[in-house]
Protein backbone atom coordinates (compact mmCIF):
# COMPACT_ATOMS: atom_id res chain seq x y z
CA UNK A 1 0.00 0.00 0.00
CA UNK A 2 2.95 2.43 0.71
CA UNK A 3 4.45 2.14 -2.48
CA UNK A 4 1.15 2.58 -4.57
CA UNK A 5 0.64 5.47 -2.45
CA UNK A 6 4.44 6.82 -3.16
CA UNK A 7 3.54 6.29 -6.91
CA UNK A 8 0.54 8.05 -6.72
CA UNK A 9 1.94 11.32 -5.20
CA UNK A 10 4.52 11.05 -7.67
CA UNK A 11 2.58 10.77 -10.60
CA UNK A 12 0.24 13.76 -9.30
CA UNK A 13 3.66 16.11 -8.78
CA UNK A 14 5.13 15.45 -11.76
CA UNK A 15 1.77 15.45 -13.89
CA UNK A 16 0.65 18.60 -12.36
CA UNK A 17 2.72 21.22 -14.04
CA UNK A 18 2.33 19.50 -17.36
CA UNK A 19 -1.91 20.23 -16.80
CA UNK A 20 -0.83 23.81 -15.90
CA UNK A 21 0.95 24.36 -19.35
CA UNK A 22 -1.88 22.50 -20.87
CA UNK A 23 -4.04 24.62 -18.37
CA UNK A 24 -2.45 28.06 -20.10
CA UNK A 25 -2.33 26.96 -23.62
CA UNK A 26 -6.43 26.08 -23.59
CA UNK A 27 -7.69 29.53 -21.69
CA UNK A 28 -5.43 31.24 -23.65
CA UNK A 29 -6.58 29.52 -26.97
CA UNK A 30 -10.17 29.70 -25.33
CA UNK A 31 -9.63 33.26 -24.35
CA UNK A 32 -8.42 34.15 -28.18
CA UNK A 33 -11.28 32.41 -29.78
CA UNK A 34 -14.18 34.24 -27.73
CA UNK A 35 -12.53 37.90 -28.17
CA UNK A 36 -11.06 37.45 -31.83
CA UNK A 37 -14.62 37.20 -32.96
CA UNK A 38 -15.61 39.90 -30.51
CA UNK A 39 -13.02 42.13 -31.39
CA UNK A 40 -13.59 41.79 -35.09
CA UNK A 41 -17.42 42.08 -34.62
CA UNK A 42 -17.15 44.79 -32.33
CA UNK A 43 -14.60 46.56 -34.47
CA UNK A 44 -16.26 46.09 -37.47
CA UNK A 45 -19.42 47.72 -35.74
CA UNK A 46 -17.28 50.50 -34.58
CA UNK A 47 -15.58 51.33 -37.51
CA UNK A 48 -18.69 51.38 -39.45
CA UNK A 49 -21.10 53.06 -37.04
CA UNK A 50 -17.86 55.56 -37.03
CA UNK A 51 -17.79 56.23 -40.76
CA UNK A 52 -21.50 56.93 -40.78
CA UNK A 53 -21.63 58.90 -37.38
CA UNK A 54 -18.50 61.31 -39.32
CA UNK A 55 -20.36 61.36 -42.51
CA UNK A 56 -23.49 62.27 -41.05
CA UNK A 57 -21.39 65.35 -38.61
CA UNK A 58 -19.34 66.56 -41.78
CA UNK A 59 -22.59 66.40 -43.75
CA UNK A 60 -24.62 68.44 -40.94
CA UNK A 61 -21.66 71.03 -40.54
CA UNK A 62 -21.70 71.62 -44.41
CA UNK A 63 -24.89 72.12 -44.13
CA UNK A 64 -24.21 74.35 -41.35
CA UNK A 65 -21.81 76.07 -43.22
CA UNK A 66 -23.90 76.46 -46.38
CA UNK A 67 -26.45 78.03 -44.59
CA UNK A 68 -23.98 80.20 -42.75
CA UNK A 69 -22.18 81.71 -45.76
CA UNK A 70 -25.84 82.25 -47.95
CA UNK A 71 -26.76 84.12 -44.68
CA UNK A 72 -24.16 86.00 -44.93
CA UNK A 73 -24.82 86.28 -48.70
CA UNK A 74 -28.57 87.18 -47.76
CA UNK A 75 -27.30 90.01 -45.60
CA UNK A 76 -25.35 92.04 -47.80
CA UNK A 77 -27.91 91.61 -50.34
CA UNK A 78 -30.56 93.18 -48.35
CA UNK A 79 -28.40 96.16 -47.61
CA UNK A 80 -27.32 96.76 -51.56
CA UNK A 81 -31.09 96.37 -52.19
CA UNK A 82 -31.94 99.26 -49.32
CA UNK A 83 -29.61 101.43 -50.67
CA UNK A 84 -30.87 100.97 -54.40
CA UNK A 85 -34.62 101.27 -53.17
CA UNK A 86 -33.63 104.62 -51.45
CA UNK A 87 -31.63 105.98 -54.28
CA UNK A 88 -34.57 105.13 -56.49
CA UNK A 89 -36.71 106.13 -54.59
CA UNK A 90 -35.35 109.44 -53.50
CA UNK A 91 -33.11 110.61 -56.09
CA UNK A 92 -30.23 112.86 -55.89
CA UNK A 93 -32.31 116.09 -55.70
CA UNK A 94 -34.28 114.78 -52.89
CA UNK A 95 -31.43 113.37 -50.68
CA UNK A 96 -29.09 116.64 -51.31
CA UNK A 97 -32.09 118.84 -50.47
CA UNK A 98 -31.58 120.39 -46.63
CA UNK A 99 -32.50 117.82 -44.08
CA UNK A 100 -33.12 115.10 -46.92
CA UNK A 101 -30.38 112.85 -45.99
CA UNK A 102 -31.00 113.07 -42.07
CA UNK A 103 -34.54 111.50 -43.16
CA UNK A 104 -33.27 108.75 -45.31
CA UNK A 105 -30.63 107.99 -42.47
CA UNK A 106 -33.04 107.66 -40.33
CA UNK A 107 -35.71 105.78 -41.87
CA UNK A 108 -32.81 103.17 -42.79
CA UNK A 109 -31.37 102.56 -39.59
CA UNK A 110 -35.25 102.37 -38.67
CA UNK A 111 -35.59 99.14 -40.45
CA UNK A 112 -31.88 97.64 -39.75
CA UNK A 113 -29.33 99.45 -37.22
CA UNK A 114 -26.83 98.34 -38.93
CA UNK A 115 -25.14 101.35 -40.82
CA UNK A 116 -23.13 103.90 -38.98
CA UNK A 117 -23.60 106.48 -41.41
CA UNK A 118 -24.98 107.51 -44.61
CA UNK A 119 -23.24 109.86 -47.52
CA UNK A 120 -24.14 111.12 -51.33
CA UNK A 121 -21.41 111.59 -53.46
CA UNK A 122 -20.99 113.32 -57.37
CA UNK A 123 -19.16 112.17 -60.02
CA UNK A 124 -16.82 113.86 -58.90
CA UNK A 125 -15.97 112.49 -55.82
CA UNK A 126 -17.46 115.57 -53.52
CA UNK A 127 -19.94 114.90 -50.67
CA UNK A 128 -22.96 116.46 -51.35
CA UNK A 129 -25.17 115.12 -48.42
CA UNK A 130 -23.59 112.94 -45.33
CA UNK A 131 -25.82 111.93 -42.01
CA UNK A 132 -22.80 110.45 -39.32
CA UNK A 133 -20.57 110.85 -36.57
CA UNK A 134 -17.69 111.85 -38.58
CA UNK A 135 -16.41 115.53 -40.67
CA UNK A 136 -16.54 114.02 -44.00
CA UNK A 137 -18.31 116.55 -45.82
CA UNK A 138 -15.13 118.43 -47.13
CA UNK A 139 -13.44 115.25 -48.03
CA UNK A 140 -13.44 113.82 -51.93
CA UNK A 141 -13.53 109.93 -52.77
CA UNK A 142 -12.75 109.88 -56.58
CA UNK A 143 -9.45 108.50 -55.95
CA UNK A 144 -10.68 105.87 -53.29
CA UNK A 145 -10.63 102.07 -54.90
CA UNK A 146 -14.73 101.62 -54.34
CA UNK A 147 -15.47 104.71 -55.68
CA UNK A 148 -15.14 103.90 -59.61
CA UNK A 149 -16.34 100.57 -59.39
CA UNK A 150 -19.14 101.91 -58.30
CA UNK A 151 -20.19 104.38 -60.76
CA UNK A 152 -19.47 101.46 -63.47
CA UNK A 153 -20.98 98.53 -61.73
CA UNK A 154 -23.83 99.82 -59.77
CA UNK A 155 -22.69 97.95 -56.66
CA UNK A 156 -19.75 97.56 -54.77
CA UNK A 157 -18.71 96.23 -51.52
CA UNK A 158 -15.30 96.93 -50.21
CA UNK A 159 -12.82 95.29 -48.02
CA UNK A 160 -12.69 96.99 -44.86
CA UNK A 161 -9.81 99.47 -44.44
CA UNK A 162 -9.41 102.61 -42.81
CA UNK A 163 -9.94 105.83 -45.08
CA UNK A 164 -10.32 109.47 -43.69
CA UNK A 165 -11.95 108.18 -40.11
CA UNK A 166 -9.11 106.09 -39.44
CA UNK A 167 -11.07 103.24 -38.49
CA UNK A 168 -11.46 99.94 -39.42
CA UNK A 169 -15.12 99.93 -41.48
CA UNK A 170 -16.75 98.10 -44.62
CA UNK A 171 -18.65 100.82 -47.47
CA UNK A 172 -21.72 99.74 -49.20
CA UNK A 173 -21.61 102.05 -52.16
CA UNK A 174 -24.57 102.08 -55.24
CA UNK A 175 -23.63 104.05 -57.93
CA UNK A 176 -26.70 105.98 -60.23
CA UNK A 177 -26.67 106.98 -63.60
CA UNK A 178 -29.89 110.04 -64.25
CA UNK A 179 -30.76 113.54 -64.95
CA UNK A 180 -28.37 114.69 -62.14
CA UNK A 181 -25.34 113.19 -63.44
CA UNK A 182 -23.69 110.25 -62.11
CA UNK A 183 -23.57 109.86 -58.34
CA UNK A 184 -23.05 107.78 -55.42
CA UNK A 185 -25.00 106.94 -52.34
CA UNK A 186 -22.49 105.39 -50.06
CA UNK A 187 -22.98 103.63 -46.34
CA UNK A 188 -20.73 102.23 -43.82
CA UNK A 189 -21.33 99.15 -42.19
CA UNK A 190 -21.70 99.41 -38.01
CA UNK A 191 -18.16 97.18 -37.54
CA UNK A 192 -19.92 95.42 -33.97
CA UNK A 193 -23.22 94.75 -35.33
CA UNK A 194 -21.52 93.05 -38.48
CA UNK A 195 -19.03 90.93 -36.41
CA UNK A 196 -22.22 90.08 -34.19
CA UNK A 197 -24.05 88.93 -36.57
CA UNK A 198 -21.27 87.00 -38.41
CA UNK A 199 -20.41 85.26 -35.02
CA UNK A 200 -24.59 83.98 -34.39
CA UNK A 201 -25.55 83.06 -37.97
CA UNK A 202 -22.96 80.45 -37.35
CA UNK A 203 -25.03 78.25 -35.35
CA UNK A 204 -24.95 76.68 -31.86
CA UNK A 205 -21.36 74.29 -32.40
CA UNK A 206 -19.57 77.54 -33.16
CA UNK A 207 -16.02 78.10 -31.34
CA UNK A 208 -15.54 81.29 -33.86
CA UNK A 209 -16.63 82.06 -36.80
CA UNK A 210 -15.46 85.40 -39.08
CA UNK A 211 -14.44 86.50 -42.57
CA UNK A 212 -11.21 86.82 -44.66
CA UNK A 213 -10.43 88.30 -47.60
CA UNK A 214 -8.80 86.55 -50.56
CA UNK A 215 -5.63 88.04 -49.48
CA UNK A 216 -6.34 86.04 -46.30
CA UNK A 217 -7.01 89.45 -44.35
CA UNK A 218 -9.55 89.91 -41.23
CA UNK A 219 -13.01 91.09 -42.34
CA UNK A 220 -14.55 90.52 -39.03
CA UNK A 221 -13.17 90.42 -35.46
CA UNK A 222 -12.09 86.48 -35.02
CA UNK A 223 -12.29 85.22 -30.86
CA UNK A 224 -9.34 83.44 -31.26
CA UNK A 225 -5.79 85.45 -32.03
CA UNK A 226 -6.02 87.67 -34.52
CA UNK A 227 -7.90 91.26 -35.63
CA UNK A 228 -9.33 93.00 -37.69
CA UNK A 229 -6.84 94.01 -40.96
CA UNK A 230 -4.52 91.46 -39.21
CA UNK A 231 -3.37 88.31 -41.80
CA UNK A 232 -4.66 85.36 -40.82
CA UNK A 233 -2.77 81.55 -40.64
CA UNK A 234 -4.24 81.08 -44.36
CA UNK A 235 -2.19 83.01 -46.32
CA UNK A 236 -3.87 83.60 -49.30
CA UNK A 237 -6.78 80.78 -49.89
CA UNK A 238 -7.71 79.64 -53.23
CA UNK A 239 -10.68 79.90 -54.71
CA UNK A 240 -12.60 76.81 -54.65
CA UNK A 241 -16.41 75.55 -54.99
CA UNK A 242 -19.02 74.51 -52.46
CA UNK A 243 -17.65 73.89 -48.70
CA UNK A 244 -14.45 72.79 -47.63
CA UNK A 245 -13.75 71.00 -44.47
CA UNK A 246 -10.39 70.18 -43.12
CA UNK A 247 -9.03 68.79 -39.81
CA UNK A 248 -6.78 70.51 -37.76
CA UNK A 249 -6.93 68.56 -34.80
CA UNK A 250 -8.31 69.69 -31.62
CA UNK A 251 -10.57 71.77 -34.42
CA UNK A 252 -12.23 71.05 -37.68
CA UNK A 253 -12.52 74.22 -40.16
CA UNK A 254 -15.34 74.77 -42.71
CA UNK A 255 -14.89 77.35 -45.07
CA UNK A 256 -17.46 78.59 -47.78
CA UNK A 257 -16.82 81.63 -50.76
CA UNK A 258 -19.31 84.06 -50.17
CA UNK A 259 -21.01 84.86 -53.84
CA UNK A 260 -21.86 87.88 -53.82
CA UNK A 261 -18.38 89.42 -52.44
CA UNK A 262 -14.62 87.64 -52.64
CA UNK A 263 -14.68 86.82 -48.73
CA UNK A 264 -14.14 83.53 -46.80
CA UNK A 265 -16.77 82.22 -44.40
CA UNK A 266 -14.18 80.29 -42.00
CA UNK A 267 -16.28 78.71 -39.16
CA UNK A 268 -14.04 76.76 -36.35
CA UNK A 269 -15.80 74.04 -34.64
CA UNK A 270 -14.68 71.85 -31.67
CA UNK A 271 -13.77 68.41 -32.83
CA UNK A 272 -15.21 66.95 -29.35
CA UNK A 273 -18.64 68.53 -30.09
CA UNK A 274 -18.88 67.59 -33.90
CA UNK A 275 -18.11 63.95 -33.19
CA UNK A 276 -19.78 63.70 -29.97
CA UNK A 277 -22.51 60.83 -30.61
CA UNK A 278 -18.77 59.06 -31.86
CA UNK A 279 -17.60 59.68 -28.60
CA UNK A 280 -20.87 57.74 -27.10
CA UNK A 281 -20.74 55.23 -29.40
CA UNK A 282 -16.73 54.83 -28.49
CA UNK A 283 -18.03 54.42 -24.79
CA UNK A 284 -20.48 51.71 -25.42
CA UNK A 285 -18.47 49.96 -27.31
CA UNK A 286 -15.34 50.13 -24.52
CA UNK A 287 -18.31 49.35 -22.05
CA UNK A 288 -19.31 46.53 -24.20
CA UNK A 289 -15.91 45.08 -24.16
CA UNK A 290 -15.90 45.29 -20.60
CA UNK A 291 -18.82 43.53 -19.48
CA UNK A 292 -17.36 40.45 -22.53
CA UNK A 293 -14.74 40.21 -20.45
CA UNK A 294 -15.50 40.36 -16.96
CA UNK A 295 -18.69 37.50 -18.21
CA UNK A 296 -16.10 35.01 -20.53
CA UNK A 297 -12.55 35.25 -18.79
CA UNK A 298 -14.16 33.68 -15.29
CA UNK A 299 -15.96 31.07 -17.74
CA UNK A 300 -13.34 29.74 -19.14
CA UNK A 301 -11.00 29.92 -16.08
CA UNK A 302 -13.81 27.84 -13.71
CA UNK A 303 -14.69 25.60 -16.79
CA UNK A 304 -10.95 25.21 -17.58
CA UNK A 305 -10.14 24.79 -14.50
CA UNK A 306 -12.43 21.74 -14.17
CA UNK A 307 -11.27 20.23 -17.14
CA UNK A 308 -7.51 20.26 -16.12
CA UNK A 309 -8.64 19.13 -12.39
CA UNK A 310 -10.40 15.92 -13.96
CA UNK A 311 -7.40 15.04 -16.42
CA UNK A 312 -5.46 15.77 -13.55
CA UNK A 313 -7.17 12.88 -11.92
CA UNK A 314 -7.12 10.90 -14.94
CA UNK A 315 -3.70 11.23 -15.47
CA UNK A 316 -2.84 9.88 -11.82
CA UNK A 317 -4.82 6.69 -12.23
CA UNK A 318 -3.50 6.50 -15.90
CA UNK A 319 0.48 7.47 -14.25
CA UNK A 320 -0.44 4.20 -11.90
CA UNK A 321 -1.77 1.60 -14.83
CA UNK A 322 1.34 2.66 -17.03
CA UNK A 323 3.71 1.75 -13.70
CA UNK A 324 1.45 -1.41 -13.61
CA UNK A 325 1.98 -2.13 -17.07
CA UNK A 326 6.05 -1.62 -17.44
CA UNK A 327 6.25 -4.16 -14.05
CA UNK A 328 4.20 -6.48 -15.95
CA UNK A 329 5.93 -6.44 -19.27
CA UNK A 330 9.18 -6.53 -17.24
CA UNK A 331 7.66 -9.56 -15.61
CA UNK A 332 7.26 -11.26 -19.14
CA UNK A 333 10.80 -10.21 -20.13
CA UNK A 334 12.04 -11.68 -17.33
CA UNK A 335 10.02 -14.92 -17.16
CA UNK A 336 11.85 -15.78 -20.55
CA UNK A 337 15.03 -14.42 -19.86
CA UNK A 338 14.98 -16.53 -16.27
CA UNK A 339 14.65 -20.08 -18.02
CA UNK A 340 18.36 -19.31 -18.92
CA UNK A 341 19.23 -18.78 -15.30
CA UNK A 342 17.30 -21.95 -13.86
CA UNK A 343 19.06 -23.88 -16.54
CA UNK A 344 22.11 -22.92 -15.59
CA UNK A 345 21.15 -23.93 -11.87
CA UNK A 346 20.11 -27.12 -13.15
CA UNK A 347 23.52 -27.41 -15.01
CA UNK A 348 25.42 -26.57 -11.80
CA UNK A 349 23.33 -28.75 -9.47
CA UNK A 350 23.93 -31.59 -11.75
CA UNK A 351 27.56 -30.78 -11.61
CA UNK A 352 27.22 -30.92 -8.14
CA UNK A 353 25.58 -34.06 -8.07
CA UNK A 354 28.03 -35.35 -10.13
CA UNK A 355 30.85 -34.14 -7.55
CA UNK A 356 28.91 -35.24 -4.96
CA UNK A 357 28.50 -39.16 -6.56
CA UNK A 358 32.02 -38.81 -7.40
CA UNK A 359 33.25 -38.36 -3.61
CA UNK A 360 30.92 -40.73 -2.30
CA UNK A 361 33.17 -43.31 -4.66
CA UNK A 362 36.23 -42.07 -3.14
CA UNK A 363 34.99 -42.36 0.29
CA UNK A 364 34.09 -45.94 -0.25
CA UNK A 365 37.59 -47.32 -1.57
CA UNK A 366 39.39 -49.91 1.19
CA UNK A 367 41.76 -48.74 3.81
CA UNK A 368 44.43 -50.40 1.38
CA UNK A 369 43.62 -47.78 -1.61
CA UNK A 370 44.83 -44.43 -0.28
CA UNK A 371 42.72 -41.12 -1.28
CA UNK A 372 44.38 -39.14 -3.85
CA UNK A 373 44.53 -35.10 -1.52
CA UNK A 374 44.42 -33.37 -5.14
CA UNK A 375 41.44 -35.78 -6.55
CA UNK A 376 39.46 -34.41 -3.71
CA UNK A 377 40.52 -30.73 -3.64
CA UNK A 378 39.68 -30.35 -7.04
CA UNK A 379 36.56 -32.18 -6.69
CA UNK A 380 35.79 -29.83 -3.95
CA UNK A 381 36.67 -26.44 -5.97
CA UNK A 382 34.75 -27.56 -8.79
CA UNK A 383 31.67 -27.66 -6.37
CA UNK A 384 32.50 -24.17 -4.85
CA UNK A 385 32.22 -23.08 -8.79
CA UNK A 386 29.06 -24.71 -9.14
CA UNK A 387 27.86 -23.19 -5.94
CA UNK A 388 29.10 -19.70 -7.00
CA UNK A 389 27.55 -20.04 -10.33
CA UNK A 390 24.52 -21.05 -9.19
CA UNK A 391 24.17 -18.07 -6.46
CA UNK A 392 25.66 -15.67 -9.67
CA UNK A 393 22.18 -17.03 -12.04
CA UNK A 394 19.56 -16.88 -8.19
CA UNK A 395 21.02 -13.09 -7.97
CA UNK A 396 20.46 -12.44 -12.08
CA UNK A 397 17.03 -13.38 -11.97
CA UNK A 398 16.14 -11.73 -8.72
CA UNK A 399 17.65 -8.50 -10.42
CA UNK A 400 14.98 -8.66 -13.17
CA UNK A 401 12.23 -9.20 -10.87
CA UNK A 402 13.36 -6.16 -8.45
CA UNK A 403 10.75 -3.30 -8.73
CA UNK A 404 12.45 -0.11 -10.00
CA UNK A 405 14.13 2.45 -6.98
CA UNK A 406 13.32 5.43 -9.26
CA UNK A 407 16.11 7.76 -11.03
CA UNK A 408 19.63 8.43 -9.71
CA UNK A 409 22.95 9.88 -11.10
CA UNK A 410 24.99 6.73 -10.42
CA UNK A 411 28.27 5.00 -11.54
CA UNK A 412 26.49 2.71 -13.87
CA UNK A 413 28.71 0.44 -15.75
CA UNK A 414 26.77 0.15 -18.94
CA UNK A 415 28.77 -2.37 -20.68
CA UNK A 416 28.44 -4.98 -17.70
CA UNK A 417 24.63 -4.53 -17.81
CA UNK A 418 25.16 -5.65 -21.43
CA UNK A 419 27.38 -8.65 -21.00
CA UNK A 420 24.67 -10.09 -18.16
CA UNK A 421 21.53 -9.61 -20.31
CA UNK A 422 23.74 -11.61 -23.14
CA UNK A 423 24.76 -13.89 -20.17
CA UNK A 424 21.00 -14.64 -19.84
CA UNK A 425 20.31 -14.99 -23.31
CA UNK A 426 23.16 -17.30 -23.94
CA UNK A 427 21.02 -20.17 -24.46
CA UNK A 428 19.18 -18.43 -27.10
CA UNK A 429 22.04 -17.05 -28.71
CA UNK A 430 23.91 -20.41 -28.81
CA UNK A 431 20.69 -22.59 -30.15
CA UNK A 432 20.81 -19.80 -33.24
CA UNK A 433 24.04 -19.72 -33.62
CA UNK A 434 23.82 -15.94 -33.12
CA UNK A 435 26.78 -13.82 -33.31
CA UNK A 436 27.24 -10.83 -31.25
CA UNK A 437 29.43 -8.09 -31.88
CA UNK A 438 30.39 -4.89 -29.33
CA UNK A 439 32.35 -1.63 -29.95
CA UNK A 440 32.38 0.35 -27.17
CA UNK A 441 33.83 3.78 -26.59
CA UNK A 442 34.34 3.61 -22.39
CA UNK A 443 33.45 0.70 -19.92
CA UNK A 444 31.50 3.01 -17.74
CA UNK A 445 29.30 6.34 -18.05
CA UNK A 446 27.72 8.67 -15.80
CA UNK A 447 24.17 8.35 -16.41
CA UNK A 448 21.43 10.46 -14.69
CA UNK A 449 19.13 7.71 -14.80
CA UNK A 450 18.00 4.77 -13.51
CA UNK A 451 19.16 1.67 -14.00
CA UNK A 452 16.87 -0.66 -13.58
CA UNK A 453 14.47 0.95 -15.95
CA UNK A 454 17.38 1.01 -18.73
CA UNK A 455 17.99 -2.30 -18.02
CA UNK A 456 14.55 -3.38 -19.16
CA UNK A 457 14.99 -0.61 -22.15
CA UNK A 458 18.55 -2.64 -23.49
CA UNK A 459 16.72 -6.30 -22.57
CA UNK A 460 13.48 -5.03 -24.66
CA UNK A 461 15.77 -4.10 -27.34
CA UNK A 462 17.95 -7.38 -27.33
CA UNK A 463 15.39 -9.63 -26.81
CA UNK A 464 13.80 -7.80 -30.08
CA UNK A 465 17.02 -7.78 -32.08
CA UNK A 466 17.35 -12.01 -31.05
CA UNK A 467 14.16 -12.75 -32.50
CA UNK A 468 14.54 -10.73 -35.56
CA UNK A 469 17.98 -12.35 -36.42
CA UNK A 470 17.71 -15.55 -38.16
CA UNK A 471 19.99 -18.69 -37.25
CA UNK A 472 23.64 -17.68 -37.78
CA UNK A 473 22.89 -14.06 -38.31
CA UNK A 474 24.87 -11.30 -37.04
CA UNK A 475 23.87 -8.73 -33.69
CA UNK A 476 25.75 -5.64 -33.38
CA UNK A 477 26.09 -3.36 -30.64
CA UNK A 478 27.43 -0.55 -30.44
CA UNK A 479 28.05 2.30 -27.79
CA UNK A 480 29.22 6.04 -28.07
CA UNK A 481 29.20 9.21 -26.58
CA UNK A 482 30.00 13.33 -26.69
CA UNK A 483 30.30 15.25 -24.03
CA UNK A 484 26.27 15.24 -22.99
CA UNK A 485 24.69 12.49 -24.42
CA UNK A 486 24.86 8.76 -24.45
CA UNK A 487 23.94 6.53 -27.75
CA UNK A 488 23.37 3.05 -27.32
CA UNK A 489 22.47 1.88 -30.56
CA UNK A 490 20.90 -2.30 -31.36
CA UNK A 491 21.08 -3.75 -35.08
CA UNK A 492 19.66 -7.14 -36.06
CA UNK A 493 21.17 -8.95 -39.34
CA UNK A 494 17.00 -9.77 -39.80
CA UNK A 495 14.52 -8.36 -42.87
CA UNK A 496 14.51 -4.71 -40.89
CA UNK A 497 11.40 -3.27 -40.33
CA UNK A 498 9.15 -2.69 -43.43
CA UNK A 499 7.95 1.37 -44.54
CA UNK A 500 4.41 0.23 -43.47
CA UNK A 501 5.14 -0.56 -40.17
CA UNK A 502 7.74 1.97 -38.69
CA UNK A 503 5.18 4.54 -38.14
CA UNK A 504 3.30 2.23 -36.16
CA UNK A 505 5.77 0.06 -34.13
CA UNK A 506 5.80 2.80 -30.96
CA UNK A 507 1.84 2.74 -30.71
CA UNK A 508 0.48 0.64 -28.03
CA UNK A 509 -0.44 -2.98 -28.59
CA UNK A 510 0.93 -2.69 -32.14
CA UNK A 511 2.64 -6.19 -32.99
CA UNK A 512 3.71 -8.29 -35.48
CA UNK A 513 4.68 -11.50 -33.08
CA UNK A 514 2.36 -13.96 -32.66
CA UNK A 515 2.57 -13.96 -29.01
CA UNK A 516 3.57 -10.52 -28.47
CA UNK A 517 1.86 -7.65 -26.54
CA UNK A 518 2.52 -4.77 -28.36
CA UNK A 519 4.19 -3.27 -25.27
CA UNK A 520 7.73 -3.40 -25.11
CA UNK A 521 9.10 -0.50 -27.24
CA UNK A 522 6.10 1.84 -26.11
CA UNK A 523 7.26 1.09 -22.78
CA UNK A 524 11.07 1.31 -23.73
CA UNK A 525 10.11 5.03 -25.11
CA UNK A 526 8.06 5.99 -22.44
CA UNK A 527 10.52 5.18 -20.47
CA UNK A 528 13.58 7.22 -22.17
CA UNK A 529 11.39 9.74 -22.77
CA UNK A 530 11.11 10.26 -18.85
CA UNK A 531 14.35 10.04 -18.63
CA UNK A 532 15.46 13.10 -20.82
CA UNK A 533 16.39 10.58 -23.90
CA UNK A 534 15.10 9.34 -26.84
CA UNK A 535 14.13 6.36 -29.18
CA UNK A 536 14.51 6.05 -33.01
CA UNK A 537 14.56 3.48 -35.15
CA UNK A 538 15.90 2.95 -38.74
CA UNK A 539 16.86 -0.03 -41.32
CA UNK A 540 20.44 -0.39 -42.02
CA UNK A 541 21.30 -0.81 -45.76
CA UNK A 542 22.29 -4.57 -45.91
CA UNK A 543 21.31 -5.36 -42.33
CA UNK A 544 18.55 -4.98 -40.89
CA UNK A 545 16.77 -2.59 -37.72
CA UNK A 546 18.58 -0.28 -36.12
CA UNK A 547 17.24 0.95 -32.91
CA UNK A 548 19.15 3.46 -31.62
CA UNK A 549 18.59 5.00 -27.63
CA UNK A 550 19.87 8.28 -26.57
CA UNK A 551 20.78 9.71 -23.28
CA UNK A 552 21.71 12.52 -21.46
CA UNK A 553 25.24 12.18 -19.94
CA UNK A 554 25.73 12.99 -15.94
CA UNK A 555 27.40 15.86 -14.90
CA UNK A 556 30.86 14.26 -14.38
CA UNK A 557 30.73 12.83 -18.05
CA UNK A 558 32.40 9.46 -19.35
CA UNK A 559 34.24 8.04 -16.96
CA UNK A 560 38.60 7.60 -17.53
CA UNK A 561 38.57 4.19 -16.68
Amino acid sequence: MAANGTSKITARSSDFPYFRSLWNTVVVSLLVAAFLPLLGLGGAVYVLTQQALKNEAVNALRVQVANHRDMIDQFLDERTADLKALAGSLGFGRLTEPGGIERAFRSLREGMPCFTDLGVIDGEGRHRAYAGPYDLMDRNYREHAWFAPALETGVYISDVYLGYRQVPHVIIAVGRQDADGAWVLRATLDADFFDRFVSRSAGELKVDAYLIDRRGVFQTRPQAAGEIMGRSRFGEPPRFEEVRIEDQGERIVAMAWLKGVPWLSVVEVKRADVYAALQRVRWIVLLTFVLGVFLIVPTVLLTTNQMVLRLEAKRTSLQFLDRQLQQASKMASASRLSQGALEDITDSLANIHAASQWLRVLAGRPQAAPVDPEEVSGTLEQIDAEIHRSEKAVKRGLDLGRPPVGPACIDFDLQASIAELLELMRRDLHFKRIRVTRSAGTAATMVCSDPEELRQVLQNLISNAVAATPEGGTIELRTEHTQERLRVTVVDSGPGIPERDRAQIFEPLYTTKPDGLGLGLTISRAILERLGGSLTVKNEPGRGAAFTLELPLGKSGPSAG
